[in-house]
């Protein structure tokens, strides 16, 4: 059964960030969770050094493992974990935007991360707040521990608000499984992400062989036309050298 949607219909996130397909580099393929504050140092070094910055690549993600084991048992905000970043969160986003580099972060729908770490669930306004103030530029939120679709269309439409009262523009990139791998749910991703995010994921994560990549570009070939200045059909990372 063949669908058709009209493009002119489909409307994106008005915040003014994403008018290009957002382009930067993430820990996870890379390091997984072993990671500390002097890799990230250096590879903002190295993003400037290799000219990648001057290409257009200018986004250093963080993805899981950055946060301690727990919220704090007073405020309920995330913490850090204090090992691996002796200097905060703040003093790493003023290193990586002294290189002209922008700072993004991560954490998930769910009351976990995909790593236990404490999750965003019921928190969101808390955590969107403290994310601009270490002044964050784009968060990856992803939907791990939280197989209720309802609450996680809930999650992820709450960050949305939560971040467009912040006074810092937060890049919102969406990771929701369920909610964008089903063709026939009316939530598949241009049916509803472009009014909340500014990217969101077309596939399962990527790995490293061939027929992952062309699975995914199958994908995005299908929908091509969700992807418009605000909002991007997410590909996953670019799995290379």
């Amino acid at each position: 059964m063949l669908l058709f949607i009209n493009p002119l219909l489909i409307s994106s996130l008005n915040n003014g960030l994403a008018l290009t397909p957002p382009m930067g580099w993430s820990t996870w393929n890379v390091f997984y969770c072993d990671y500390t504050e002097v890799d990230l140092m250096q590879i903002a070094d190295m993003l400037v050094a290799t000219g990648m910055l001057s290409a257009g690549y200018k986004y250093l993600n963080i993805d899981d493992c950055w946060e301690a084991s727990s919220r704090d048992p007073t405020s309920g905000m995330l913490q850090y974990n204090e090992t691996k970043f002796p200097h905060g969160m703040a003093a790493l986003a003023d290193y990586i935007h002294s290189k002209g580099l922008l700072f993004g972060i991560y954490s998930s729908s769910g009351e976990l991360t995909c790593q236990k770490y404490p999750g965003s669930w019921q928190h969101e306004y808390l955590d969107a707040a403290l994310f601009s103030s270490w002044n964050v530029d784009f968060l990856k939120l992803d939907c791990c521990y939280q197989d209720n679709i309802k609450d996680r269309a809930t999650a992820f439409t709450r960050w949305s608000a939560a971040l467009s009262v912040q006074n810092r523009s937060i890049l919102y990139s969406c990771d929701t499984d369920e909610l964008i791998l089903n063709e026939n749910n009316l939530e598949f991703p241009f049916q509803w992400a472009p009014d909340y995010c500014n990217m969101a994921r077309i596939s399962w994560d990527i790995y490293d062989k061939w027929e992952s990549t062309l699975s995914i570009l199958d994908r995005a070939a299908n929908i091509y036309y969700a992807s418009r200045p605000g909002y991007w059909n997410d590909l996953d990372i670019l799995t290379v050298g």
